[in-house]
């Protein structure tokens, strides 16, 4: 269990960075077979 300010420290630190990056990146690790996709 990981303590809630850290976890809520993660998450603003994640915020400040641009947030689609993010998840763009979670999307290409979904789709790992299309490296084209992967910017």
């Amino acid at each position: 269990m990981v303590p809630r300010a850290a976890y809520r420290r993660f998450l603003n630190l994640h915020r400040r960075k641009k947030r689609y990056k993010s998840d763009y990146k979670q999307v290409a690790n979904d789709q790992k077979p299309n490296p084209i996709s992967n910017h």
